[in-house]
């Protein structure tokens, strides 16, 4: 089928902001992801203006007529900044792409500020961006990237913001591992996710 709207589905703090993430069969030239703005007059959410993530994901001549994409979102509680997950992105032997979009204030359109790639997929099958959240201040995300070939594979990489548009890695949580390399990642997987807890859960049993 072609692309799916609302599949993926985040909201700022106060409900002004409605981030969308599609997924579905590649529509070329598409967006992928949507952020929408609620208008009090005429009490509706309206479409927010530039292109998030195309649907184009595979870089290297694969063939995206008959590719698939899943686009998952999260949106901070002041709807200023955006991560976008995409783990069919392909850019040569790079598996999966984590895009941070800001808003641009002056014109009001997103665009992206910084493109994270996912590693080589060698023998692990990552797929890096499978999923994404991002803290409520927008100074840190996660990001969850899961393996085609073994679950002792999935992992969750936690990313800060250390300068403007610059982004470290500050702690690795994976199955194969005795638990995470940083208490920080535990407090903030349980402060900033509640209900998500569940995944971090998962990825460590």
């Amino acid at each position: 089928s072609r692309p799916m709207f609302g599949t993926y589905v985040d909201m700022s703090s106060d409900g002004e902001y409605l981030a969308v993430g599609l997924s579905g069969l590649i529509d070329i030239g598409k967006s992928g992801a949507y952020v929408l703005h609620w208008n009090g007059t005429s009490n509706e959410y309206e479409f927010e203006n530039g292109q998030i993530e195309s649907t184009d994901t595979f870089e290297n001549g694969a063939n995206v007529e008959n590719g698939y994409f899943n686009i998952p979102v999260s949106i901070d509680s002041t709807g200023h900044t955006l991560i976008v997950g995409n783990s069919n992105y392909r850019q040569g032997d790079y598996y999966g792409r984590v895009s941070v979009y800001q808003k641009n204030h002056s014109n009001g359109v997103w665009i992206r500020s910084e493109s994270i790639l996912g590693q080589t997929s060698g023998t692990s099958g990552e797929r890096f961006g499978s999923d994404v959240y991002v803290a409520d201040n927008g100074t840190k995300f996660l990001v969850y990237s899961s393996s085609l070939l073994y679950m002792s594979n999935n992992k969750l990489t936690s990313f800060d913001l250390v300068g403007e548009n610059e982004w470290k890695v500050s702690s690795i949580l994976g199955a194969s591992m005795d638990g995470s390399t940083s208490a920080d990642l535990e407090r903030y997987v349980s402060t900033q996710y509640g209900g998500q807890l569940s995944v971090a859960s998962y990825v460590v049993a």
